[in-house]
């Protein structure tokens, strides 16, 4: 009897394989469902917030695309925690994804030894004082800590700008966390690396970088590139090594404890800089298609089908 694996999405989420080779996202899963396949996996696609027992049946659950999460928090961190309970294999812990889900978890990597961008967290509840930042600090990017995307993000380069948006950041900023970071020039420079690893094992990289207007600065604006390459020994140092640590910060955080040998079954990291920018766990585009011969999306396929067999095997 074939396993069966559901991609998780949202409920307005249209499929269609093969409908737009430009959507990366949806050639990844086309790669990653033909590889499974091969395997003998069924593959179909569920949205995520429906009850239990809608999932209940599949050995394999993969959050691929839930990104409507964003606009109810609340909601999804309820439904993981009924989800915890499922007997079938997600492709990563549960207490990992909402680790992942808060951009707070940059403390955390960065506390456990990864090199990462400074990161303060300024809580709902809390004051900021923005010009005062930028006098300290310089040029800067703000942001909700729960975000994809650049979704929320401000960049601000003088203490004009800092003023202004001061005076509109407590409407803006609503009753979410936010992080302030300093403002990476080399993000117009050198763009950002995004660094792919299939169960533990670095397979590709892509660089992207901002349209080149000089007001672009979002890797995810219209206009920008992304580009298959290898990325410079420093670069893929730091991103082994922020790997490395990703369960020990988890761990740190307190929000659950996961067993220290688990090695997640993806992971992209995103590096500026040579400093990590972002760790995603859940629900990022993997650049399957940028990988030499699909080699990525049937690494992900062999290790599933392993994981399974041997959760399985516990059962």
């Amino acid at each position: 009897m074939p396993y069966k694996a559901a991609f998780l999405t949202y409920r307005s989420y249209q499929y269609d394989s093969g409908a737009d080779v430009n959507n990366l996202h949806q050639t990844d899963d086309d790669a990653a469902a033909v590889a499974l396949r091969r395997k003998g996996f069924e593959v179909t696609t569920l949205p995520w917030g429906e009850p239990v027992c809608a999932y209940e049946g599949f050995d394999l659950l993969v959050f691929r695309s839930t990104w409507d999460y964003l606009e109810q928090a609340e909601r999804f961190h309820d439904w993981l925690g009924q989800m915890d309970a499922l007997p079938a294999l997600f492709e990563s812990p549960i207490s990992l994804i909402r680790w992942n889900l808060d951009k707070a978890y940059l403390l955390d990597l960065a506390a456990s030894g990864a090199a990462v961008i400074p990161v303060m967290i300024v809580k709902a509840n809390e004051t900021s004082d923005l010009p005062d930042y930028f006098r300290n600090h310089g040029a800067l990017v703000i942001k909700p800590a729960i975000a994809c995307g650049g979704k929320g993000a401000y960049r601000i380069l003088s203490l004009e700008e800092a003023e202004k948006l001061q005076a509109a950041f407590s409407s803006i900023r609503g009753n979410e966390d936010y992080i302030i970071q300093p403002y990476m020039e080399d993000i117009k420079r050198t763009g950002e690396w995004e660094l792919i690893f299939i169960d533990g094992r670095y397979t590709h990289a892509v660089l992207k970088k901002p349209p080149a207007a000089e007001d672009g600065w979002k890797v995810q604006e219209a206009g920008g590139s992304i580009d298959q390459a290898e990325p410079p020994l420093p670069v893929l140092d730091a991103a082994r090594n922020a790997f490395s640590k990703i369960v020990m910060a988890c761990n740190m955080s307190g929000i659950g404890k996961i067993d220290a040998a688990y090695v997640p079954l993806y992971a992209r990291i995103d590096l500026i800089g040579g400093l990590v920018s972002e760790i995603e766990l859940f629900e990022p585009s993997l650049y399957f298609s940028k990988c030499p011969a699909n080699q990525a999306a049937e690494l992900f396929a062999a290790a599933a089908l392993e994981r399974v067999a041997a959760y399985q095997g516990k059962r």
